[in-house]
């Protein structure tokens, strides 16, 4: 069973993690609704393809930003790295009813490119 979610991403900017959550600084940010379904890396395309990151030039991480446990105004950062982690956090979201997904896109040249 696949959700469907309003995504809100950030990308292109400078993110800083600290010990009052996620920061970001910069870029833009982009709202719009997406079926999630069980493969990470067709998520991670579309996402890229919406912002027109090449997969083959860039490698990408992907953070979800949440409440942490306990703590109603503290974010953490989620990294989302495979389809375990991405399923996991499809069950959270379906289970908690959440409408809108934050995500944080950054990227770096993959190796060999400049």
């Amino acid at each position: 069973m696949s959700s469907i979610m309003g995504i809100l991403y950030y990308y292109s900017g400078k993110i800083i993690d600290n010990d009052n959550g996620i920061i970001y600084h910069e870029g833009s940010t982009k709202l719009y609704s997406l079926r999630l379904n069980s493969s990470f890396d067709k998520f991670k395309n579309l996402m890229c393809q919406g912002i027109g990151w090449n997969l083959v030039e860039f490698y990408v991480d992907i953070t979800w930003r949440m409440l942490g446990v306990g703590h109603l105004t503290r974010y953490v950062g989620v990294p989302i790295t495979s389809n375990m982690c991405f399923n996991a956090i499809d069950r959270l979201i379906t289970v908690n009813r959440l409408q809108i997904l934050e995500l944080y896109l950054s990227r770096k040249p993959e190796v060999g490119n400049s």
